[in-house]
């Protein structure tokens, strides 16, 4: 939708006051999906409500005021009046209906899918570049690819560095993402355990760079405290790289069997699965094998499929 108001002034009049509505100002469709309930989108035509998580409500610790007050009355909204609303996973629909007393049969799982670019074979070459100008080396460093924050939780990976220590040749561990709420502990404890030769926080990067280091390194870490869904473990499968996560949110549904699981909080856990999947070649290479077949299923044509057939179910009802 393009509208001749600033978004910021638009989305205070849509959460505040309840106007423009938005079905009149897209000429009354028969349907609007709403993709994420960031903000309230009021509207009198069929609706349909993408629901990624509840962690404004869940863990609101992670989110400003600002963000929770719009996400709780968008979510009210949603719950109260979308015909129908798609959940990225099962765990995310079962909180849907715990917390906001949604009826089972008003809510659709439609897991995401990965980007067609993570599947294909990465330029050798291309891997070494992007490697060095990181200061790592293809196969000799540990990836996580989000924001460095609270909820991500590399701060069990960090203690398990710790643990395994410096040694003559350290695996390293390659943050890739930008700063989020919460980084500042994460870059203290890297300092309180001496590891500023070990860890390497990248920023922001674009998102060729990203997928070719993934490609290079020798296990994706995804260590978050939750997740709606979850998509740098399936995006590492794609690429061919083991995945390592925790075992909590909706990472266990989304991974299935192809990645290890580990406690958010086990450090110890992390260490003994970071050195097992390092010195494994044969249980690497099975990761490999159970991440690619794993992850084929998360295509864009299922999710574009499962969708339209959600968007005529509402429009039947």
């Amino acid at each position: 939708m393009r509208s001749r108001r600033p978004r910021k002034a638009l989305h205070v009049s849509w959460a505040c006051l309840g106007r423009p509505r938005i079905d009149r100002v897209l000429g009354h469709p028969d349907l609007i999906h709403v993709l994420s309930p960031a903000v309230r989108v009021p509207c009198r035509t069929r609706v349909v409500y993408t629901v990624h998580d509840l962690m404004p409500i869940t863990s609101p610790t992670w989110y400003t005021p600002k963000q929770r007050w719009l996400f709780g009355r968008a979510i009210t909204e949603a719950a109260s009046r979308a015909a129908l609303l798609i959940a990225d996973s099962q765990r995310t629909a079962d909180q849907v209906t715990a917390r906001l007393g949604v009826h089972p049969s008003r809510i659709r799982v439609v897991h995401l899918a990965v980007d067609q670019g993570f599947f294909s074979a990465s330029d050798a070459g291309e891997i070494q570049r992007v490697c060095a100008s990181n200061g790592v080396e293809p196969g000799r460093y540990l990836v996580a690819v989000g924001a460095v924050s609270s909820r991500k939780n590399l701060r069990v990976v960090i203690e398990a560095l710790a643990q395994l220590g410096h040694g003559s040749s350290p695996i390293k561990l390659l943050a890739v993402g930008p700063e989020g709420l919460g980084y500042q502990e994460t870059h203290a404890l890297v300092r309180e355990r001496h590891l500023e030769d070990v860890v390497r926080f990248t920023g922001w990067l674009p998102i060729e760079d990203v997928r070719l280091l993934l490609s290079g390194a020798a296990a994706l870490v995804h260590p978050s405290v939750d997740e709606g869904f979850g998509m740098p473990p399936l995006e590492a499968m794609a690429s061919g790289v083991p995945a390592i996560v925790s075992d909590a949110g909706s990472l266990p549904e989304v991974t299935g069997s192809a990645a290890i699981l580990v406690d958010p909080h086990d450090a110890e856990g992390w260490a003994a699965a970071i050195r097992q999947v390092a010195d494994d070649n044969a249980l690497r290479t099975d990761l490999v094998a159970r991440g690619r077949a794993h992850v084929a299923d998360f295509s864009w044509d299922r999710v574009a499929a499962e969708t339209i057939a959600v968007h005529r179910a509402a429009l039947s009802l």
